[in-house]
């Protein structure tokens, strides 16, 4: 189930990324000058949630309570997101408007990054901890983030979003999550992790 999670957070993390793209498009009709701050603010959030989740690592008592609450984030995420994204379409005020376009927007996927930075050190360390001679393919977790990744750009992009719409994809995103987060629940309750 961890690497489930993993793969998931992978799929819902670029999800997260076409969706802002996509929306700051809607919303504002252009995009591509401000393009590079929202992939470059991803990657930054990125950075800051794993360089703070290793330096945490040696410090959390109880890994998979922690891996737990994180996943709850990946959760609430795709639910919160599209109640932003209809204000600020809706929004007819223009400070609103320029608040959105050069502040919330760019946040929106900092904090996604932040989110999945969190994550993956954190399941690097349960995974490695519980799977006997899983050091040995320590780039597992590493290619199901990828591949998660590379499945959720092709799914979101070509049939998601085209077909269901932004607000269905994100309630769809985070109900997988919360699949997977009972799936998580469930694991540890009955000792498989």
């Amino acid at each position: 189930s961890m690497l489930t999670a993993i793969g998931t957070t992978g799929f819902s993390e670029i999800v997260f990324e076409i969706v802002v793209i996509l929306s700051f498009q809607i919303i504002y009709g252009f995009l591509y000058y401000k393009l590079g701050l929202l992939l470059t603010s991803f990657m930054i959030g990125l950075f800051l949630g794993s360089t703070y989740m290793t330096k945490r690592l040696k410090d959390i008592k109880n890994s998979y309570s922690a891996f737990i609450k994180i996943q709850v984030s990946v959760v609430l995420y795709p639910l919160v997101l599209p109640f932003i994204l209809y204000y600020l379409s809706q929004t007819g005020s223009y400070k609103i408007s320029w608040i959105g376009s050069n502040l919330i927007f760019p946040s929106l996927p900092l904090i996604a990054g932040f989110i999945g930075g969190l994550q993956f050190p954190l399941g690097n360390k349960i995974y490695l901890e519980n799977t006997p001679g899983a050091a040995e393919t320590g780039g597992l977790i590493y290619g199901v983030d990828l591949i998660g990744a590379c499945v959720g750009a092709a799914l979101v992009s070509a049939f998601l979003i085209p077909i269901i719409g932004i607000f269905q994809t994100c309630v769809a995103v985070g109900l997988l999550n919360f699949a997977v987060l009972l799936a998580l629940l469930f694991s540890k309750k009955y000792g498989d992790s």
